[in-house]
Parts: structure tokens; sequence; C-alpha cells
């Protein structure tokens, strides 16, 4: 059996003639991603206080996560609010073209594991995740378990577990007016 995340994937190896698929399902640890690991200490390292917005991205920083239409959205914003933050959290071959073109409000959070990352969840405002490239989204999945508004894309395995108006707002792929939209409702 060839094991896929999502029956999205799965669909798209039996198009591609493979069949002995089975489903992989998967699961986040809710003692580990959870919103009683939100951190002052980890806002506070951005320069966001109690009050200000902090958006939050974590993956691998690369093209396939589209993350320049997240960007674009970020710096077009109409009416951000000054005090707003956006931080990636990972790392990946976009990572040294990310940091060469400082943008206004916009940090790079390095690659995380154990607490610091389920603070890096908990301790954001508002998660979102661009890509259309997800066999499934497991940082989705994890954001979600931390307690975070999110804001992704209808693309991928993401739809199998994310709800529009449930528990995520779902955007169109690859639209950067529609990802601005998203940040300014949420």
């Amino acid at each position: 059996r060839v094991l896929v995340p999502s029956r999205f994937f799965e669909r798209v190896l039996n198009g591609h003639g493979i069949h002995h698929t089975a489903l992989w399902t998967r699961g986040v640890d809710t003692a580990t991603f959870s919103p009683a690991h939100r951190s002052a200490a980890w806002r506070a390292r951005f320069g966001v206080g109690p009050d200000d917005m902090l958006v939050t991205y974590i993956g691998r920083l690369a093209r396939e996560k589209d993350l320049k239409r997240l960007l674009e959205a970020w710096v077009d914003l109409p009416n951000r609010p000054a005090n707003a933050k956006l931080v990636l959290v990972g790392q990946g071959p976009l990572e040294s073209e990310i940091r060469g073109r400082e943008r206004e409000g916009v940090h790079l959070g390095g690659l995380l594991t154990g607490q610091a990352l389920s603070e890096a969840y908990a301790s954001a405002d508002l998660f979102v995740f661009p890509s259309t490239t997800e066999t499934f989204g497991n940082s989705l999945l994890e954001a979600m378990a931390s307690g975070r508004p999110c804001l992704t894309v209808r693309a991928g395995g993401i739809p199998e577990f994310a709800r529009d108006g449930a528990n995520a707002l779902m955007v169109a792929p690859h639209d950067t007016a529609a990802i601005g939209g998203g940040l300014a409702r949420l």
C-alpha cells in the first residue's frame, strides 16, 4: 500500500494509475499544541505587547508555500495597525531573500522545536497559511489545536479538515488580494 495523508492526494495518485493506496490519518498532541503555551516573552521577542497584533506563519520558507503572496498582502494591507507584526517561523531557501528585503513589521522566527514551537503557535493572535501544495497541512492543524484563528487557502488536502467559517477562514488559492482581505477581516 501507498499511504496517503488525504483523500485529495489519494485521488491524485489514483489519477496517475496508482491504486494500491490507503489513508494514513493524522492527529495532534493537544498537550503540546494548546492555548496554555501562550507566552508574553515570545511576543516580546518581536516587540509585540499584550494589546498588539501578532500574525504568524509556521512552515518551510519555500516558494511552494506561496509566501510571496502573503508578504505582498501584508505590505499592501490597508489600515494595518502600526503595532501589527508578521512572524515567519521556519527555515528554507527563501530565508535569505526574506531577510534581505526588509518589510515593515515582518520578522523571521527561525526553526523551532519543542516548547519554543508550542509557544510560537499559542502566542499568535492569528495564524496564516497560504500554501497551495499541502498534502495535509499539519501546521494548520497544530495552530487550530493551539486555539488560534486561522486563515488558509482552499487547496490541496486542507479542505478535508478546515471548514470555512467554522474552524478557519478560507480564501481562494494564488490570490494576493484574497489573502489581504482575509487578513483584514480577521
